[in-house]
């Protein structure tokens, strides 16, 4: 388990692991990407690293967040291999700490790009399957898929 980072988005909770996350910064402008469609918003650099930026209300088929007056708050995850970029808006973000959930029930996966749902005490937290998103975001801006 772990202790998790917690987006609050209109109608659902999205939750991953602390461990993960490699900041959380706000950016003025993402830039175009050619090919993005969908869920992809762009992307920025992050210490002169490419990042690849989703929209995660989009990616969940939420409306989109209330504007930010053009600052997106963007949750940078990554691995040794991956990183990737999460539009958040100006969604709000909580912690949720290892001993809170440690009697939670974990059940299947109830949305797409999710791992499971951690239910306790009337709530539930969608864990978030970042990699599977990851592996989304490189189909849709790989060249083969990429809409002109």
């Amino acid at each position: 388990t772990g202790d998790k980072l917690v987006i609050a988005l209109k109608d659902i909770n999205i939750a991953l692991g602390t461990k993960t996350v490699a900041g959380i910064i706000s950016a003025e402008k993402i830039a175009f990407v050619p090919g993005q469609s969908g869920f992809i918003n762009g992307i920025i650099s992050l210490r002169g690293e490419p990042v690849a930026v989703i929209n995660l209300w989009r990616a969940f088929g939420q409306p989109t967040g209330p504007d930010a007056a053009g600052l997106n708050k963007i949750v940078v995850v990554r691995d040794n291999a991956r990183t990737l970029g999460l539009d958040i808006g100006i969604s709000d973000v909580t912690f949720i700490w290892d001993e809170e959930i440690k009697d939670a029930v974990t059940r299947p996966p109830a949305l797409k790009f999710t791992r499971g749902v951690i239910e306790w005490s009337g709530e539930k937290l969608h864990l978030l399957d970042w990699e599977g998103l990851f592996a989304e975001a490189v189909r849709i801006l790989s060249p083969e898929t990429a809409h002109v």
